[in-house]
């Protein structure tokens, strides 16, 4: 090996793919189990009603989850793969939610794990379309 060059890597996932991919699990874990909520964000700029803040809420799992698959899938074309990133996702929405049970200032409910589970199918229709091809040129340079 010449002195001069830089070993090759052999981590499997660039560093540029990990890092915000990562920042977004760990946005999404910070958020499903602290008590901080979307309304007591939203509060210092304006009032939700009962009923915008649950479709607030519920709109806040899909995207979350939707960005996630977007993201991890936009990385592998394999289908085997993706349904594994899909499982995954889908497994640790289901074990967020049972935590958050077990917490006293978090509710568990069933109809959160189905949306989460929503999101993950939207990003997967998201990241079978063309728009991977947009990550994967934005991101060879």
């Amino acid at each position: 090996m010449d002195p001069l060059q830089a070993p090759k890597s052999k981590f499997p996932i660039p560093l540029r793919w990990l890092v915000p991919g990562g920042l977004l699990v760990l946005f999404i874990v910070y958020f499903s189990l602290t008590p901080v909520s979307i309304e007591l964000m939203a509060a210092p700029v304006f009032t939700l009603t009962p009923r915008q803040g649950y479709f607030v809420r519920k709109a806040g799992h899909v995207i979350a989850y939707a960005a996630l698959m977007f993201w991890f899938g936009s990385r592998y074309e394999a289908f085997t793969t993706r349904r594994m990133i899909a499982l995954g996702l889908v497994a640790s929405g289901i074990v967020l939610e049972s935590v958050q049970g077990l917490l006293g200032y978090r509710h568990f409910r069933f109809s959160d794990m189905a949306i989460n589970a929503a999101g993950v199918a939207l990003g997967w229709a998201l990241v079978s379309l063309r728009t991977q091809n947009f990550l994967r040129k934005f991101f060879r340079r």
